[in-house]
This record gives structure tokens, C-alpha cells and sequence, in this order.
């Protein structure tokens, strides 16, 4: 079974708290729009435009909406080693491209002075979301929303009563993401938790304007390069394997080193063992890419194998009287799914060849009826992931008694035809049971 890792990396002593949901990896990048059309804005004149224009927060200059949710989105998208992404479309630019400044209808969006009055007071920002996914734990869209009774200041303004509005976007952008706080009110925090970003509160003054080694850390583990390791899936296979790790583009594995459990290890994941078995394999690897995540990601993974030699089928024949005869099927089967068809032939005569009186037949342990008086020949043939064998056996029925010429079925070649006829079949198929004993 191919076994999803998400990979650690540059293992820290991290406080980062994830919120249990993520954007699919697949939905990148994430489109975020923003109620700001490049006018200046005015609650009024947005409000009878239906949120169409003049919506950005209008404490500031037209068009600084759209920065600073831009600047937020580059904060979290440019992180390294992580898969996040934000686009922002710029309706200051062309104002068809600006998000209507309401909380329903679909889009990601950024909107200002709480239209429909759901913000508390006191509360800079909340933020809606919709989520989906079998456990709904993907996001699929998300509405920001800032308070219509606070006053707004740019970042680099002088501190005063304004709130910063490009430190609580930045601070709910990482919520977005699906991250928690760094350190939350009442915990003991270490002074480094104080200075990221998730830190439980916002500043008024002197906000961090970069992520923190602990932001950083959250967000790779929510987005960090993916890694896949397949050795053939759940089947049993043969004795040669070959396993891969597969990683997210444009990641690449820069190392690994794989241990294949029986003593053997190297750094290609192509293995040939010597006996059958079930076995563990594990892998240390290195993940990367060219640029800004070289060497930025490792861990170990394993996946457990079960490889099958060829069948080494034997077999007994029971001759229960002058016409009724029980093939028994004695090989060993030590391991699941190792044998997975298993045929009988049978040819009048002293070997295996001519046509067949019983044409080839599925089954574990077949009870026949054949004509008394005669020689046969039975053919066994085992097929599994490892190959495929047979072993033949020599039997003669005569008036009335029963004999048994061949002892227990060898190892020999096998052979198919038409013909004969077949009074029961013993349909145990067991292709995973224990061997079974000849009866007395």
C-alpha cells in the first residue's frame, strides 16, 4: 500500500498549532480577492454600489487595501519549502477584478466595514469559512472581514489609536492556512513565540512584519513537500521489488537510503531477495529542489512487503475405490497470496501426455471419478507472484482395489487437454490455508 508522508523538516522545538484544516494541494494557488477598486473609499458609496466600488477601508488611502492584502499574501506564499500559494487579483488595476465588498456569494475575498454588522466590537477582524473533503478538512473559501467601527492605519505609520491593518492581515492569513496560535493567552511562551506572527495577540505597535522560524515550521508542516513510498502495493509480489518515492513537484528526493529488512540496504530501491518472506522496508531520505528548499526536508518512512519465490507444489492421491479418486493437495503454503491459482490435469497412461480424461480444473483438492481398471497420470500446476511449477504423480485403479503406483507428486513439467469427467469438486481454495495432511 503507497504510504503519504508529510516531511519533517529542520526538526525545532515548534509551539505552532494547527486548526485541522488545509486548502488542497491540488486547489493551488489559492485566489484571494479583495473589495478594492482603487477608489477612495467610503462606506456610503460602496453600500449603494451594492460593494461594488469606493470599499476599501476609509481611514486610508485608495487603493492601500489591495497592498496590503497583496503584501500579506507574498508573506505566506513566498515561505520556503512550503506548497501555499496566494493570488490576489489587482482591482486597482482593473477594477472588473475587485471583490465585491459582500459576506455571500462565491470567491475567497477580503471585505471592509462589516456590510452586514456580524463583526463584534472591539474586533478588528473575523473570518468566515466553508470547508468540504470527506472529513471537512479542506477549505474552500474563506471571507476576511474588518470591523466597520475601528480606524485603520498603513504599516509605517505612527502608532496611535488606528489599528495595523496590514499586521491583522498578515496574522489571519496564517488562520486561512489552517494555523493556530504560537502561543496562546495564559501559556507559558517562549520569548521567541512572541515575536511570530501567530502569536495569540496582534500588536498595536511594532507587529512583526517577517515570519518566524516557529510560522515558518507550521506552515511547512501543513504544506511541506509530499512524499509517496510505493513498494508494489498491498499484493504480494516476486522476489524482486523495486520501491520508489515520489514527491511533490517541483520537489525532488536529493537522497535516499533504503534498508529492505533482511540485512541488505543500499540507495536504490530496487531489491532482489533471497528467500520469501514478509519484510519491512524503510527509507531515509532527503527532499528538495533546486532553489529555496536544497536539503530543506527529511525524515524516515517503511512499508511492509510480503515477496514470493516459485511454488514448490506437492501433491498425494487418494484412490478411495475402483472409480473415485481424491487428489490431495499437500504444498506447503507459509505465506498469504504466494500461491494464487492452483490447476489439475489428468492423462490415462504412464506420463503426461496425449489428451488430457480430465481437462485442467480449478481447485485446492478435486474428488474425480474416473473409469476403474486404469493407469493415470496427474498433473499439479501452482501459479503465484513468483512463478509458476508443477509436480505429476502416476496412480492405477483395478477391480474394485485401490493402489497407489506414483507416491507423492514431484516436481516435472504439466500438460492441458480435454476430456473426462469429474463426480465433485473439493473447492476449499486455499490459496492461504495451512497444508493439509493425507487422510488415513
Amino acid at each position: 500500500m503507497p504510504t503519504l508522508i508529510v516531511l519533517a523538516l529542520n526538526p525545532s522545538a515548534h509551539a505552532f498549532e494547527t486548526l485541522g484544516y488545509t486548502w488542497p494541494i491540488e486547489r493551488m494557488p489559492v485566489e484571494l480577492g479583495v473589495a478594492d477598486d482603487g477608489q477612495p473609499g467610503n462606506p456610503a458609496d460602496c453600500a449603494a454600489s451594492g460593494g461594488l466600488t469606493a470599499c476599501c477601508e476609509e481611514t486610508l488611502p485608495a487603493g492601500s487595501c489591495y497592498e496590503a492584502v497583496q503584501s500579506a499574501a507574498a508573506l505566506w506564499s513566498d515561505a520556503t519549502c512550503s506548497l501555499l500559494e496566494f493570488e490576489v487579483p489587482d482591482g486597482t488595476s482593473n477594477p472588473v477584478l475587485a471583490a465585491p465588498n459582500t459576506t455571500s456569494g462565491p470567491g475567497s475575498r477580503v471585505i471592509f466595514n462589516d456590510p452586514d454588522g456580524i463583526v463584534e466590537a472591539g474586533v478588528p477582524t473575523i473570518t468566515l469559512s466553508v470547508f468540504g473533503g470527506d472529513e471537512f478538512d479542506e477549505l474552500e473559501q474563506v471571507v476576511v472581514i474588518f470591523n466597520d467601527g475601528m480606524a485603520f492605519r498603513q504599516p509605517g505609520a505612527p502608532c496611535d489609536d488606528a489599528v495595523d491593518l496590514q499586521a491583522h492581515l498578515n496574522h489571519h492569513l496564517g488562520h486561512i492556512s489552517g494555523l493556530g496560535h504560537s502561543c496562546d493567552e495564559g501559556e507559558p511562551c517562549e520569548p521567541e513565540l512572541k515575536e511570530a506572527v501567530m502569536y495569540w495577540t496582534v500588536p498595536d505597535c511594532g507587529a512583526p512584519t517577517e515570519l518566524a522560524q516557529d510560522d515558518i515550521d507550521g506552515l511547512r508542516f501543513l504544506y511541506g513537500p509530499r512524499a509517496t513510498l510505493d513498494c508494489g502495493g498491498e499484493s504480494a509480489q516476486a522476489l524482486d521489488i523495486t520501491c520508489t518515492l515520489q514527491v511533490t513537484e517541483p520537489y525532488v528526493a536529493t537522497q535516499t537510503d533504503f534498508d529492505f529488512g533482511d540485512g541488505s540496504d543500499g540507495t536504490s530501491g530496487t531489491h532482489t531477495y533471497a528467500e520469501q518472506g514478509t519484510y519491512t522496508v524503510a527509507v531515509e531520505y532527503v527532499v528538495g529542489d533546486d532553489e529555496s528548499c536544497v536539503d530543506g526536508a527529511s525524515g524516515t518512512t517503511s512499508v511492509e512487503v510480503t515477496v514470493c519465490a516459485a511454488p514448490e507444489p506437492r501433491f498425494e492421491v487418494d484412490v478411495q475405490s475402483s472409480t473415485q479418486v481424491q487428489l490431495l493437495n499437500e504444498t506447503a503454503v507459509d505465506l498469504p497470496g504466494c500461491i494464487n491459482d492452483a490447476s489439475w490435469t489428468v492423462f490415462e497412461g504412464d506420463s503426461a501426455t496425449g489428451d488430457p480424461v480430465v481437462e485442467p480444473l480449478t481447485g485446492w483438492e478435486p474428488l474425480l471419478q474416473l473409469p476403474e481398471g486404469a493407469t493415470y497420470t496427474a498433473v499439479l500446476e501452482l501459479a503465484g507472484p513468483g512463478g509458476t511449477a508443477s509436480a505429476t504423480q502416476t496412480f492405477s485403479t483395478s477391480g474394485g482395489s485401490a493402489s497407489n503406483n506414483g507416491g507423492e507428486g514431484c516436481g516435472c513439467s504439466g500438460s492441458g487437454g480435454a476430456a473426462g469427467w469429474v463426480w465433485a469438486l473439493g473447492l476449499a481454495v486455499a490459496m492461504g490455508r495451512p497444508a493439509r495432511r493425507r487422510r488415513s
